[in-house]
């Protein structure tokens, strides 16, 4: 999962009401992979998504890369997530940092068996999460997360730092890099965040990505709304 709301999550209760519940979802394509997710954060105590909070997400996608097993010279993977965490926001006016810590099962089914790839079939681990969002000015924003899996040794770190540009929608540069046992990705790009459309938040970025065997663009689009 691809989605950390954090500009929601750290909305004051005077901006944004109070709210038990946060929905993201998204989709991300590429040159060699497609991927979409749901998920939702949940405060078990508090009515600003603060304390203690419950996270369910999972997402569904493709992939493929070169192999000389496929006859075709490219093989396909698909590719199914899920995910169950749970554990501690912090919010403080213009900082949100989440600690979570679960469970993760992770499906993957290859087209052609690739011997030299141990990311096949399901997987099932711990998974650990963590976010920071930090505004030190009313027109800066700094975001970051780290996620690392046990299941097939899956990690992920992005880091971006965003200016505001119009009515609290913000721009600006990311870099990120995630991979597991069996392949490495890392992205260069840039995102806009924070568009407001009758009660959803919308996120996009588009960039550049290398696996160390194929270069190609990225392209990513998530909504959030607070219930």
């Amino acid at each position: 999962m691809v989605a950390c709301p954090f500009d929601l999550a750290a909305e004051p209760a005077s901006r944004g009401g109070l709210r038990r519940l946060l929905y993201f979802s998204g989709v991300d394509i590429s040159s060699v992979s497609m991927f979409s997710w749901a998920g939702a954060d949940i405060a078990l105590k508090s009515r600003d998504l603060s304390g203690p909070v419950l996270r369910l997400a999972g997402g569904v996608g493709g992939y493929d890369y070169a192999s000389e097993y496929a006859a075709s010279g490219r093989i396909h993977g698909d590719v199914t997530l899920g995910e169950i965490v749970a554990g501690w926001r912090r919010l403080r006016p213009g900082l949100a940092v989440t600690a979570l810590a679960g469970v993760e099962v992770e499906d993957h089914r290859l087209d052609v068996e690739d011997p030299e790839n141990d990311v096949s079939g399901t997987g099932v681990g711990a998974r650990l999460i963590g976010e920071l969002w930090w505004e030190p000015s009313a027109n800066r924003r700094i975001e970051a997360s780290i996620a690392y899996g046990t299941a097939f040794d899956f990690y992920r770190v992005r880091v971006a730092g965003g200016m505001h540009l119009w009515r609290g929608v913000f721009v600006g540069p990311e870099i990120e890099v995630f991979g597991n046992a069996g392949s490495d990705q890392r992205r260069a790009g840039l995102y806009i965040q924070n568009v407001a459309i009758k009660g959803l938040r919308f996120k996009t970025s588009i960039g550049a990505l290398d696996d160390g065997d194929d270069t190609g663009a990225y392209g990513r689009l998530g909504v959030d709304a607070k219930f």
